[in-house]
This record gives C-alpha cells, structure tokens and sequence, in this order.
C-alpha cells in the first residue's frame, strides 16, 4: 500500500538522532560535527548501535536530499537498485566487528546520475577506551571506474578487432609496430623495417602520394590521420585502413605519431562485389524487407524475451524484451561467454542446446539469473532454426518472467502484516487521505496528537481538527501532491495548546493498481526541539568557522591517537598540504625521528592535562623544514575525559634558518681558528704588522697589546727578520705559499718555529707560525739514542740509555729496572739517573710504587701530584717527585721482566710525546735486557758454554746487524744473511703472514741462499697449499724436519718436496703490532739433523728480529706523528686555495647557466615564428607559381588586355615581377633556413634539457659551438677570415654531460680565436710545427684544424691553432685557477681549469697540451666512448 522509502523511514527509529541534537552534547562531538560540516568530503556518523544519525552538507548536497530523510536506512534508498541488498548486508556485518573497513557503491547523485562511491569507515571511541560509534567518508570514484572500464574495453576491443598499433618517434625517426601489425603487413622476425622510408616502399605505388598528403595534414593542421591504401604482401595487394594523431611538446613540437592499422581487403572487394550487383541487391532487398517487416515488429513489440543464437550458441539476435530482462545486448553477451551467461546451472544449458541441435524443442521452466545475478524464473520454448535444406542453422529461445507473479504472492502477506505493526509502533505520525481530503487511515500516535480516539478521526477533513488558516495550508499542499503527482518534503507549523509545533511532512501520492492517485499518504516527524539546537548550533559554527578560517596562526586538532581530525587552511598552507590531504594523516608523518621522540613525550603530557608552549620542527611536504613555536592546549569532553589536542603554531622558520646560519659560521670560524697552529700575523709589504690571532698559551716576543703597528724589524731578531722579509717578497711576487724554519730566544730559551707565508692581497700576506720546540727535541733525543745506543751493548747499555733519556724528557730522574724473586714483588735497578749523574744500582719492593702499576698495566703515568697518590712511599718524597712516567718491558710471551720510568719534580704535561719518546726508550731497553738475559741463560750452562761459545760472538753480531738499521726490510736482509751464514744452511728465508687477503697467503719477502740453489723470493702460499703445518706456525709452535721424506702429513710433505727441501727447520715470528712471520732454515742437498742448541739459538734471533721490527714499526709511529702537525697545517693552506678555485668555479658555473638559460630563452621565442614562417614559405611559394601560371595563361588566350588592365602590367612592371617573385621567395627560404639553423645551434649549444649523462653526438656540439663563434671567424679589417678545417671520424654516440662538454669545446675554441688575434697583432701568426698539422698554405693563414677519432674505445678531440704558442713555463700552469695571461678584465683564468675539471672529474677523461712558442697550440682532450 505505501511506498518502499516510506516503510523504511518508518521502520527505523529517530532516538539516536534526537539524542545527539537536542541533547547537550559533549564538546568533542560538536566540534567534530562543526569541521565535518566544513568539510569538502561527503562524511556521515553512526552510533553505538550502527544506526546512521548525520550526513554532513558535502553528503546532502550530492544526493539532492534532505538530511531527515537520509537518517536511519533512508540514505540506502540513494543506493544504486543492484547494490542496495549487497551494500545493506555488508555494513551490518562490518559493523559488528568494530573495524576499520572500506566498501563501493553506486549512489544516485542529485542529478539523477549513479556515482560510483568508496566508502571508507573507522570506529570511534572515547578517551577511556569505550566504542563511540562510527564515522565514514566517502569519495567519487566514478572517472576511475571508468576509465578502468574504458582502457579494459579498448583492449580487449583491439585484440578482437585484429587492429594492429604502430609508433614513429621523430626523434629517433624509428617505427615502432604490434604483433598485428606484423602479421597485416606481412613482416618476419627477420626483416622488421624500422623507419618510415621503408614502411613507405611497401605502399602501392600510386596509393603513397595519399599516405604522405595524409600524414601532412596531420602534421601541419593539426588534425588526425584517417586514410585508406593498398600495400604488396607476398606479391598480392592488401587494403589497409590506417588512423592515427600526433603527440606534441610544449613548444607545439611534434614528437612522435601513434595510430592503428586494420587489414580491409575483404571489405573492399565486397564493396567492389557489392557496386557490380548493386541493382540485382536493392530489388531484393526491397523484396525480402517487405516480407520481414511484419515479423521485425511482431518480435520488437511481443513482452516475451526473445533470444536467437547460431549453431554453436553465439548470441545474434536480442529484443528488447530480452535486454530489459536479462540486461544483455548481443555485443555484451558475445563479450561474456555467450548465451550461458544467464543460465544458473550450465548442466541445464548444456541440455537445453544439445536438445535443440539434434532437432527436436525444448520447453520448461528453468531458474536464470540476469546480468546484476539476480534469479529469475523463466518460462523458456526454444526451438531450432533450419534454411531452405532442413539444415539446422540457429537456435531461437522464448522467455516468459514468472518470478514476479510467484515472489508477489508470497510477499504480499507478509508486507501487509509488517506494515501495520511498524505503523502502530513509530512515534512519527502517519495518515492517509482520500481525494475529498477525509482522514481514512491515521496511526496511534497521529491520534495522540490530537488527543482524540482514531475512530473519531476516520471520515474527518483537516477543516474538522485544525484552525481554517491551518487546515487551509495543509490542503493545498494535497492538493498540489494530487495535481502533480509528485512527492513532497515540507516544514509545518501546527499550533498546540499555544505552542507553535513544527513537523517535518513527507507526502506522497496514493495510487491503485492501474497507477491512478486515488488520495495523499504521509507521515509527520516533530522537528521543533531539533530545529531549536540547529538554529543555536548554526549561530555557534557560524562564529566559530569564521575565528579559524581568518586565523592567522596555523590551528592543529589531534585525536587520541595523535592523528589529525582538523586543520585551518593556514596550517595546511604552512605544510604545503590541503587540508584534505592532511586530514586523518598522524602528527609523526611531518617530522623526522628527532621530532618524533619529543612530539610523543609532549603528547603524553597533554594526556595528564599539561598545557605547554615550545619550538617543535616539522618537515613539509616538498621536505623543506618548518620550525614553528606551538601553543598546546589538551581538549577534555563534557566528562572531562581527555579526547585530543589543540595546537595554535606560528611560522618562526626565518628565525631558525638565521640562528642556524650564526651557529654554522660561529663554529666554523672558531673551527678554522683552532685549527691555526698557535699563531698567525697579517702584516704588509714593509713587514707592518696589521693583525694577529694566538692561542691563549703561546709565548711572543713582545706584549700582545705592543705588536699591532710595530715593524718586523722592531720585534725580531735581524737574521730572523731578514728572512721573514726575504719569503714576504717571494710569496708576493710568485703568489705562493713559502715555508721556513727559525729560533728565537723566548723567556731565555731557544724555541724552534715553523713559519708558513701566504698572500692574501697584493700587498699583504697571512704567516701563520707553529712552536716546533717539541718536535725537534724529539728528533734529536731520536737521534742521540740511535746513535748513541746502536753499537752499546751490555753494561753500558743501561746508563747510556738513562743519560739520553732524561736529556730527551728534561727530567730531573731516568731508571731502568728488571723484575726479580721468586713472585716477582722486587726489581733490581740496573741504571738510574740523577741530576746528570749516574747513581749505584739498587734493589726495592714493588709494592705501593708507580712502578707496580707500570708492571701491572703496561704504562703508568702521573702528571702531577704523586706523593698524593702513593703516600706511603717515602722514597718519592725523598727525591720531591711530583710527576711519574713508566712503562713496562714485555717478553716475547707477554710477561712483564722490567720496567723503564722517568721521575721529575715538576708536573710532566706533554703526555703523547714523552710517552712516544718512552715507547722508544723501552723498546731498545727491552731489546737489550733480554738480549742480557739470553746471554746469562747461556753462561748458566758450562756444558753448553764450550759448545756455543763462538756461536754467542756470531749471535751478538748477528743481534747488532738487526739492530743497528730502522728499515724493516734491511733488519730482514740482515737476519736472512747472518742466520745463512751462522749455520752454513743452503737457503734463510723470511716469510710474512698476509691475513688480510682473501683467501690468506705466506709471503716470502727476503732471501739468502746459495748461488746453487733456485730463488724461492716472492713465492705466495696459501694455508691449504702448505697444509697443517701453517697453522701451527700461526699457534707459535716450532717446526723441525731432519727429513722432509718423513713428515707424516702428505700436504705438507708433498708442499716441501716440490721446493726441493731435504731438511727444513720454521720458526714463527710475531710483533706486538700483531703481524705474524716465519724463519725458515733449509737444506736442499741431503737431510740434515737439527741440533737443539741451533733451534734454541735460532729461537733467540727470532726474539731479536720480533724487537727490532717492534722498533722499526714504533720509530715509524713516531715519524708520522712528528709530521701529521706539518700536515694539518698544509692541508689548512690547501683548503683555503680549493675553497678560492671552488668559489670562482661556482661564479663561472652560475654565469655559464644563467648564459645558457638566456640562450635557450632566445632560440625558443625566435623558434615559434621563424617555423611559422618557415613552413608557411613552401605554400607560399606554390600559390605564387599557381597564379603565375595562372596569368600566363591569360596572356596567352586573352593577349590584348582591356586598357585599363594594360596600364596596370606596366605600372606594376609585371614582367619583372614574375621574375623576381620566386627569387624573392626562394631568398626568404634561404633566410629561414639560416636562422633555424642557428636556433638549433643555440639550443644544441645550451642543453638545458640535457644536464644528465646521456649519449650525443659529439660534432653536434663542436658545430653548435663554431656556429656561435661565426662571427669571430670571419674576416675584420684588422685582420683576415680565421678558417676552420674539421677532419671528423665516425663517431658513435658519446656518454657526456652535453652542456659542460660544450663549455669545454667553447672554452678551448675562444681560446684558439684569441691567439690567433694576438698573433696577427704581433705579426708572428701562421707559423706552426705542432704535428705537421697545418700545409704551407694554411700556415700562412690563421686557421683552426678540429680533429676527431676513437682509439680502444676512447673518443679523441684534436683543436689545433697555427697562433703565438706559449712557453713551457706557462704550458705548465694553464690548468691552474686564476692562472691568465690575458690583460685584466678579458680573462678569469677559470676556462681552462674548470674545462680540466669536467673533462678529467666528470668523465674520468684526459685533457693535454702541446705547444711552443711561435709553434701554436694543440689541446687533445680524451674521454671514454661509454661511461661506466
């Protein structure tokens, strides 16, 4: 009886609505309504119990509908017919689950159109974690969708369709082509022509001229391409239909041409049939119309579905009946799968076509379903179709919808039953009236109103229960409903008991079965409360939108979990983002990890209620940073539950920049001034000095307030200040920097300097000066201890070594002591030094020293204050020591056996030089002390003393050979040879252990061997190679072999016994530093039995070599130390050159670009019209010669004009003007082709488009290069035409930065130019011996020889001038920044060395000079064909 939408609006409650607007609602619900009124996106709310209670305006907009009507499930009557069941189940399902979900939808749009919707829905909940509700936004997809649809169409359609597609790229002038297109043309794999010309070729003859007039007119009109010609295939002719349309650049520049190819031969020769048996065909026709013209219409107006298929079940036929039920046309049911795409189940279809193709009907009722997949059911008579031979060749189907009939009856009972109960149970008020206007149905709550029993209501008009001026209202608003038969939603106001009630009226027309009105039927919602809080709402929104949309602050409102819920389009603008794009995106999204940490402790203290303003760094969108100073504020709701953030940000970026910039140079000087060794002066020609910078402990010559203005010559010594005038003027005159060395006598010492003079002006330079004192106290303690400790041995080691010691420290206190007793709690000194006097030795107990922790750790050390760290030992205060040094004595087993120490009563500060100085000491000491104890070893054995007696003189030589260099190869080369000779072996050799390679590897580095014997020097062997004995040798085992027969590992022996060893004897060697190496002893003769004494004497030289390397390796240490201060102080020097070259390089580079930007600027504006009138010349000229031969032939057939006519040929000159028209033309052509030419040249030469490596063509560049150097070249009055002679190879493609090869080439060009000038102005140009390069002829001429060629894959570009030349003094310095020999103001000096860089750093290339002066110059530069 009612209406579909009516029962759903009755069907679902308003309490969920009234609640949220009548009520007080808490704060974070109204201002999440306030933004999603404003927002641009459709948005809608639900309840806890997911029933939909507001759409935003975005949403009512769209639908065209009013907001009570889309509450509830009203909003799904919107919801496309197909989608409604699907969509309703799916959200109630959702829903349930409290999940984010994502759904899509047709939805009507106001218009009428279905839009295809995403529906996005998120779950909410309050701040304790309760569920909330639901919140959905919804986006048009539909352009998507399709497009989607659309390219799948055209795919598919093109595919079917055989079309094949072709590409012509102008750039690379290639054709690229389909499959189809392959098969149409009849291409193989092995012939695929790939241009124009010779896809051309295979066109008809006579068909070209219409494929070439077709392809122009797309090209210069601008429209598309659509032509019919015939092609050769296999020696037969195809009829090919092609269709295509240009792609243009932003220039309007065509870049390549797409179209499709589609093989029409069988059309054509049908329409070739079709023409010859045109009047036979049109009698028939006319005929076979006449007898199908009753049965078309019978078919077309019958409400069955009617449905023919072929033999094989592909759809032919459809009426219209058939596409309104299934929803199928033939098109899209062949695009389906054909006919059994509406059957349920195919077992059924297959029957049903088996049935009619062996003849015989089929008649039923079968379950189907239409294209949405709804079932239907379907009365179905199918028969076969058969032609004039009884032969079946179709199938015809009759479908009768019994569906409706059967669902109809069924649900009409239960509608009737549902619908009076939700009448009787809805609080909204619900009636119907009759056409006279009587009351004939009304609900309990319509009867409550108006306070009156329903039966005292049925029968009654509106005149008999409201006031006339109501009534009167309320029937014209029926009366319109029945006139127009349109449903209505209004606002009416009824009074009651003085109130003024207002109810939202929906009223629809009543109709019968056959469709008449036969009344009104309407329900009533009572809106008064609602539009009460709407009108106080909208006031509230209205004030609070216009504060945040005109703030000029940046406003930031986070949920719980710190995602954005609003944004005012200043904060959004500050970010870079809309404010769509920001909105739902977490706040971590805009900052770094930095930011990420603090922004997360600040929001945990806005979840205590803590109101805070701070500086806080965002990242935009671009990736810029965006430092602002934010105020945060927590939100609460009505509970005081915490629900969000609110931030108001100001822009304080500028501010940041600047205090990060004053940071940055702040550090970087105070970085630079540290970095100055201690002092630096600015003084003048005349040695005034202008400025100074010192380290706040460094000593001067003069009080720093008296040396501002004095003379050099006032404050320094005469040697010294002769010699820092002398390098003054050297620096000045050769622009470079000059290092000396001098001594001055400060605070009554003599201290050593290191001075460093650099220009820095024409007449002043910056000497910066380093106390090199330490330094050189350390070279000479080095020096006095090799010196005076290389040949000592024995007992005068010790005190020698004490004495050079405390001179190299200036201590008061030098000692050497070894360890002794049984628990090695005593040592015995064995030298000790005081006040330059050597005292007795003696023995102390370790305990509660400085020495026991020297033992102990390995180095101990006391700047100050050690009595009060050992204050029980009364030996230091004895001596007044205030400072201790000492470091221990390592065996070759790491245990300790003494100790050397330095005592002073003084504080000991120079920490890393006097413990590298004492490293030294120890070492030597530790050498001596074992070598000592080796020899007491062997005096303790009177047995062996007899028997290695002269071998103790040899080892002691062989001790002092090893020691006496600081070369680690000459202490091998000693060992090898001593140890050879020693023990009269065949073949010594060193190897080292080389772990760092891969695999690792022994190394026999140094050699001594008998004449006889081959040379094993430089021999590699890896650990497998050698077998298990090497890593025995890593473990510090000692191998011993009297027969190398015998060894039992078959690697090793087979290792062995191809070197030829008899007898081998290894000894492993490791340093402290952690290498490791091996003696080996060999016999290559006969086996030989190693006695122990050798292998325990060997042992001991092993020991000296490992210390003599530790030495070596300690002294080098100490070397590089001693020079990395002189480093540093270079590397300052160069720093600041690079960072003059890199600034003059930057301004070139800069004005290179902004050169190069002018440049394409200017081809582009002169390209559009020189190709405007370039293109248009052609047609010019042929309209030219069209009306020339026009009047030719009006003089010949008309050749006595009228007078006036007459007059007019010889006023106009008229012969004349047909001879110089087209040379007048053909002149303007000429110019064109000039200036297009030189356009191209500018855009070649600028290559702002190509600043990425790519591939080129080298003399594209060189040309556009020469081209704009045209007018240099050509002949002035002061000086002839510079010829350019170009001898080009066959240059493949070039990977280069196009744009700085360019600069290069234009750089050594204008360069050649410039000589040549100057040599004509000197008269000394045209003589030249650089290669042969130039005839006798040329030489006489100012010429340029340019050549090119590739050599192993490396391009090779030749410019030769017959110029001046240049010495060999300024050939050498060419390259160098600033270097110029051209007069100020025409040269920079930066051509060449910004053209070295970009050949050398930028292509990995190489860039050389030749020349002489009066010879002229050749530059070969040389870069890789392909980089890598």
């Amino acid at each position: 009886m009612f209406p579909e939408k009516l029962q759903d609006d009755i069907a679902h409650s308003k309490s969920a609505e009234y609640r949220v607007l009548v009520t007080a609602m808490p704060q974070v619900e109204e201002l999440l309504c306030a933004l999603a009124d404003t927002a641009p996106v459709m948005i809608w709310m639900a309840g806890c119990d997911a029933v939909c209670n507001y759409f935003n305006p975005a949403w009512l907009e769209f639908t065209g509908r009013s907001h009570s009507v889309e509450v509830g499930v009203g909003w799904l009557e919107g919801v496309h017919p197909e989608d409604r069941q699907q969509c309703q189940d799916h959200y109630i399902s959702a829903l349930k689950r409290y999940k984010k979900f994502s759904r899509q939808y047709r939805l009507r749009r106001a218009d009428g159109e279905y839009r295809w919707i995403l529906d996005t829905v998120t779950s909410r909940f309050t701040a304790n974690g309760c569920f909330a509700g639901y919140i959905g936004y919804c986006v048009d997809i539909t352009d998507i969708e399709v497009k989607k649809f659309s390219f799948t169409q055209s795919e598919t359609r093109l595919q079917l369709a055989e079309i094949g597609v072709w590409d012509w790229n102008f750039k690379t002038k290639q054709v690229s082509c389909s499959e189809q297109v392959e098969q149409i043309l009849g291409w193989t794999p092995n012939y695929l022509p790939t241009n124009y010309k010779a896809f051309l070729k295979q066109v008809y003859k006579s068909d070209r001229s219409i494929v070439s007039r077709a392809i122009r007119s797309t090209l210069h009109s601008k429209t598309s391409y659509d032509a019919d010609f015939r092609v050769w295939q296999d020696g037969s002719v195809r009829w090919l239909r092609g269709k295509g349309d240009v792609l243009r650049d932003h220039n309007g520049q065509v870049t390549r041409m797409m179209g499709t190819l589609l093989d029409i031969t069988e059309r054509k020769l049908t329409e070739l049939a079709v023409e010859e048996a045109k009047p036979q065909l049109e009698t028939r026709i006319a005929e076979r119309t006449a007898e199908l013209i009753p049965i078309s219409q019978a078919i077309e107006s019958t409400s069955d579905a009617i449905a023919i298929t072929d033999i094989t079940g592909k759809p032919i036929y459809h009426n219209q009946a058939f596409i309104d039920l299934f929803g199928y046309t033939v098109e899209e049911m062949q695009a389906v799968g054909g006919a059994s795409a509406v059957y349920v189940n195919v077992t059924e279809a297959a029957t049903v076509f088996t049935t009619i193709q062996t003849g015989q009907s089929w008649n039923g009722v079968l379950t189907m379903k239409n294209r949405s997949g709804k079932l239907i059911q379907i009365h179905l008579r199918a028969d076969a179709i058969k032609d004039t031979n009884g032969r079946i060749i179709g199938l015809i189907g009759i479908h009768t919808d019994i569906s409706d009939r059967r669902q109809a009856e069924k649900a009409l009972q239960a509608s009737y039953s549902l619908l009076h109960s939700v009448i009787d149970s809805t609080s909204d008020l619900i009636f119907a009236k009759d056409l006279e206007g009587r009351h004939v149905m009304v609900n309990s709550s319509f009867a409550n109103f108006l306070k009156k029993p329903i039966k005292e209501i049925i029968g009654k008009k509106d005149t008999d229960l409201f006031t006339a001026d109501v009534a009167a209202e309320l029937q014209a608003a029926d009366n319109r409903i029945i006139n127009t038969g349109i449903s209505n939603t209004s606002e009416e106001y009824i009074p009651d008991n003085g109130v003024i009630r207002i109810f939202l009226s929906t009223k629809s027309p009543w109709r019968d079965a056959q469709g008449n009105i036969i009344g009104v039927i309407g329900i009533a919602r009572d809106i008064t409360e609602r539009k009460s809080a709407e009108a106080a709402l909208h006031e509230s929104e209205a004030q609070y939108r216009r504060l945040i949309e005109t703030a000029a602050e940046g406003i930031w409102i986070l949920d719980t979990e710190g995602k954005t819920s609003f944004v005012n389009p200043k904060m959004a603008q500050m970010l870079g983002y809309t404010v769509e794009e920001m909105i739902g995106m977490p706040l971590f999204a805009f900052m770094d990890a930095q930011g990420q940490a603090i922004a997360t402790e600040q929001l945990e203290r806005r979840r205590h209620g803590i109101a805070e303003q701070h500086d806080l760094k965002f990242r935009r969108k671009d990736g810029s940073e965006l430092w602002t100073m934010i105020a945060t504020n927590p939100i609460h709701d009505a509970a005081g539950h915490y629900v969000g953030t609110l931030g108001m940000l100001t822009d304080i970026t500028d501010r940041k920049l600047a205090e990060e910039a004053l940071q940055k140079s702040e550090a970087r000087n105070r970085a630079m001034l540290n970095a100055i060794p201690d002092l630096m002066f600015r003084f003048d020609r005349k040695g005034t000095y202008l400025d100074y910078v010192a380290a706040k402990d460094a000593k001067l010559v003069a009080p720093a307030n008296e040396i501002i203005g004095k003379f050099v010559h006032e404050l320094l010594p005469p040697s010294v200040a002769q010699q820092v005038m002398y390098y003054t003027e050297q620096a000045l005159a050769e622009r470079s920097i000059q290092i000396f060395e001098y001594q001055l006598p400060i605070e009554g010492e003599i201290r050593d300097y290191e001075a460093r003079i650099v220009p820095s002006g024409d007449d002043e330079i910056l000497a910066i000066v380093r106390e090199i004192s330490d330094r050189k106290k350390a070279e000479a303690a080095l020096q006095a201890l090799v010196a005076g400790t290389a040949s000592v041995t024995g007992e005068e080691f010790f005190p020698v070594l004490v004495r050079h010691l405390a001179a190299a420290l200036g201590v008061r206190y030098a000692m050497v002591a070894e360890r002794i007793g049984t628990e090695y709690t005593k040592a015995r000194v064995l030298a000790f030094w005081i006040d330059d006097n050597l005292k007795e030795n003696f023995e102390f107990d370790l305990a509660h020293t400085p020495c026991e922790i020297a033992i102990q750790e390995g180095i101990a050390y006391y700047p100050y204050g050690l009595q009060q760290v050992f204050p029980l030992n009364q030996d230091l205060a004895a001596m007044q020591a205030e400072s201790y040094l000492g470091a221990a004595f390592l065996d070759t087993s790491g245990v300790a056996i003494g100790h050397i120490a330095v005592f002073d009563t003084k504080p000991l500060l120079a920490e890393e030089r006097a413990k590298a100085i004492l490293s030294i000491f120890a070492a030597r000491a530790t050498a001596e002390l074992q070598r000592q104890r080796t020899e007491d070893a062997l005096r303790q054995s009177e047995r062996q003393f007899r028997e290695l007696a002269c071998k103790e003189t040899l080892l002691n030589r062989l001790a002092s050979q090893i020691r006496a260099s600081l070369d680690i190869n000459q202490i091998l080369e000693n060992a090898v040879t001593e140890v050879r000779n020693l023990l009269q072996l065949d073949m010594c050799v060193f190897s080292w252990y080389r772990a760092e390679a891969e695999p690792p590897y022994w190394e026999n580095v140094q050699e001594a061997k008998n004449p006889t014997v081959p040379s094993l020097l430089d021999l590699r062997s890896t650990t497998e190679e050698v077998g298990p004995i090497a890593q025995k040798v890593l473990q510090k085992a000692i191998i011993r072999f009297d027969d190398v027969e015998a060894i039992s590992d078959p690697v090793s022996r087979q290792f062995f016994l191809s070197l030829g060893f008899k007898a081998s004897v290894i000894l492993p060697v490791h340093t402290q530093s952690g290498e490791i190496g091996g003696l080996s002893c060999n016999q290559f003769t006969d086996c030989r039995t190693w006695l122990d004494s050798e292998v325990e004497l060997l042992l001991a030289v092993t020991d000296q070599i490992a210390i003599a390397i530790d030495q070596a390796e300690l002294y080098k240490q100490s070397r590089i130390a001693a020079q990395t201060a002189q480093e540093k102080a270079q590397q300052l020097e160069e720093t600041l050159q690079e960072l003059q070259a890199t600034q003059a390089q930057l301004v070139q580079t800069e004005k290179m670009s902004s050169l190069g930007q002018l440049v394409a600027g200017i081809a582009h504006e002169i390209n559009n019209p020189v190709n405007f009138i370039h293109g248009n010349i052609t047609h010019a000229s042929n309209y030219a010669q069209d009306l020339l031969h026009l009047v030719e032939l009006y003089q010949q057939h008309y050749p006595q004009p009228v007078t006036e006519i007459a007059e007019e040929i010889e006023a106009i000159d008229l012969e004349f003007l047909c001879q110089d028209l087209p040379k007048l033309l053909a002149s303007m052509k000429i110019g064109t082709d000039r200036i297009r030419q030189i356009v191209l040249s500018l855009r070649n030469f600028s290559r702002l488009d190509e600043a990425e490596m790519k591939a080129v063509d080298i003399h594209e560049g060189i040309d556009s290069t020469l081209l704009l150097l045209q007018h240099r070249l050509k002949a002035k009055p002061d000086h002839p035409e510079i010829q350019v002679i170009k001898e080009y190879s066959n240059l493949p493609l070039v990977d280069c930065y196009p744009g700085q090869l360019n600069q290069v080439f234009m750089n050594l060009l204008a360069n050649a130019i410039d000589a040549l000038e100057e040599g004509r102005l000197r008269g000394q140009g045209g003589q030249t011996s650089i290669s042969a390069f130039f005839s006798d002829q040329q030489s006489q001429t100012p010429t340029i020889r340019i050549r090119t060629e590739i050599k192993d894959d490396v391009v090779l570009v030749c410019i030769a001038d017959n110029g001046i030349g240049m010495t060999e003094d300024v050939r050498q310095k060419i390259f160098d920044p600033f270097f110029t020999t051209k007069p100020v103001g025409k040269g920079t000096g930066m051509g060449l060395s910004i053209s070295y860089k970009i050949i050398v750093e930028k292509h990995q290339g190489k860039i050389k000079c030749i020349s002489a002066p009066g010879q002229g110059t050749e530059f070969i530069v040389a870069i890789p064909q392909q980089q890598s």
